[in-house]
This record gives structure tokens, sequence and C-alpha cells, in this order.
């Protein structure tokens, strides 16, 4: 990225390693939040048929406590 001063980079890399690092974080993030959806639907596939608590009832629980 450009520093506010616009002397140069402020991570001291070039344009093209700025270009990779940028690529590199986008598709880490995407990759950590389609793992993560797998998991919650593996989590709720574990759980169907299970009648689930409303989480409205148990906050009002604790809050009287």
């Amino acid at each position: 990225m450009l520093d506010t001063c616009g002397t140069g980079y402020e991570n001291e890399r070039s344009l093209e390693d700025e270009v990779r690092h940028v690529l590199t974080r986008e598709v880490s993030a995407r990759r950590r939040t389609a793992e993560f959806l797998a998991r919650a639907d593996a989590l709720a596939a574990g759980t169907m048929g299970i009648r689930q608590t409303d989480s409205t009832r148990l906050i009002r629980e604790d809050r009287h406590r």
C-alpha cells in the first residue's frame, strides 16, 4: 500500500508482491469461510430432528439469577 505521505510503500513490498499478498489473503479468507460453513452444516446435520431450546428463554433465565 502507498503510504499517506506519498513517499513510497509503507510495507516495502513491490507492486507485484503486494498483489500476491492481497490475493493470497483473500483466497485464504474465502477458504476459511468455506471450511467454517462446511463445519456448521455438518453440525446442523448432526442435530437434525433434535428439538432445540429457544435461546431467548435461556437468556431470560440467566438474567434472573
